[in-house]
């Protein structure tokens, strides 16, 4: 209406302005119904340009229903990331609708890592169970694999069936969330983000004890969703350092403007920033010049300069008792052989905590013999 009214000097309404934005989008992008049209022919083409991509497309009634996307390189990939996957679905801002569903994890960088898509009507029992299976499909059986979502009841029924073995985590950032707009408080949140991320059980039940004096209410509300959902300690599974879904929530921001396009289109730029990312990640890695990826040597760094002070004392078998630490933090027992520290951070994150650096230190050993393969330099160049 402004540009109208300074070229021509013309007063243009908002209904006449709305249109002819409309007519011009649609012969610039073409009409939404050829762009469905489309899909089966483009998702043939990018699986036969890139191999062991897997893709799908479910039609009812001659209209389009669901479809699913995985690429070659995603597939590859994923088999040397953490096996922590952040699932979430977003609305699409179509004149037809409809949601994005992604999975997305973190490589050795913690750099984003999306593995599949789909695109369906809406988020129900139906739906995640189509893109779930694919993705078995596309991931295959997953040894020690953690799901952390949103508290989307479809999503946690269709895991139990599809993916019975592995184990589903709540964002701790939703339960806060809920916490707030159920409660009309915010007062808890910082002690509940004390609690979900502590180490050890014996942490988390001293610091959940502040929680109940704040309020009981709150408390029995976090208590009656299980510890094992959203707090580090009681996870059933191996959760690493991921404790929120903001990962496939990343993913939905970066595809803000895209989920304006139509469908193809919205395909075709999902395809180029993955091979963009894909592209800088890879150069990157190529470039790292130290044992683990660059956050995390950063991280084990840290540890170190906390491990020169600690007094190590060996116990006679495979464990190793260490002082307190410089920050005032207790000490820890450490056993080499499991990789485990009363502590809880070495066995959760995989990377040694400082009582863990203080005792190779100690025993002449290299602290990266004790870091998860999934943080080095190679692991993040393979994926």
């Amino acid at each position: 209406m402004r540009d109208v009214k300074r070229v021509y000097g013309i007063e243009l309404s908002y209904e006449k302005a709305w249109r002819c934005r409309e007519k011009t989008l649609m012969y610039v992008r073409g009409r939404p119904e050829n762009s469905y049209l489309k899909i089966p022919s483009y998702l043939y083409i990018l699986q036969q340009k890139n191999p062991g991509t897997i893709t799908d497309i479910v039609v009812e009634d001659d209209r389009f229903k669901y479809c699913f996307f995985s690429l070659g390189a995603c597939r590859r990939g994923f088999s040397f990331c953490r096996p922590v996957i952040s699932i979430d679905g977003t609305c699409l801002e179509t004149k037809y609708g409809g949601i994005m569903l992604c999975v997305v994890t973190l490589d050795a960088n913690n750099q984003l890592f999306p593995i599949a898509f789909g695109i369906v009507d809406s988020e129900n029992n139906d739906s995640w169970t189509y893109f779930l299976l694919k993705l078995k499909e596309a991931i295959g059986e997953v040894h020690n694999l953690v799901f952390v979502s949103n508290g989307h009841q479809s999503i946690e029924h269709v895991i139990d069936v599809v993916f019975p073995d592995a184990c589903h985590c709540a964002c701790y950032h939703h339960i806060a969330m809920n916490v707030v707009d159920k409660f009309k408080t915010d007062a808890c949140n910082k002690q509940i983000w004390t609690v979900a991320y502590t180490f050890s059980k014996a942490d988390f039940d001293k610091e959940f004890q502040k929680v109940r004096k704040m309020d009981l209410v709150i408390a029995a509300y976090l208590e009656d969703i299980g510890f094992e959902k959203w707090a580090r300690p009681y996870c059933m599974g191996d959760r690493y350092n991921v404790m929120t879904s903001n990962t496939a929530e990343s993913i939905n921001i970066v595809t803000e403007e895209a989920k304006k396009f139509l469908i193809t289109n919205l395909i075709k730029f999902i395809r180029f920033t993955l091979q963009t990312w894909f592209t800088d990640h890879f150069l990157k890695a190529d470039k790292c010049s130290t044992p683990l990826t660059e956050i995390f040597e950063g991280d084990l760094a840290l540890k170190l300069a906390d491990a020169k002070f600690l007094n190590v004392q060996h116990n006679g078998s495979d464990v190793y008792n260490v002082g307190r630490c410089p920050n005032g933090k207790r000490g820890g027992d450490v056993n080499l052989v499991e990789k485990t520290c009363t502590c809880g951070l070495f066995q959760m994150i995989k990377i040694p905590c400082p009582h863990a650096c203080a005792t190779a230190i100690e025993m002449n050993m290299s602290v990266y013999a004790l870091c998860s393969p999934y943080y080095t330099k190679e692991t993040w160049k393979n994926t």
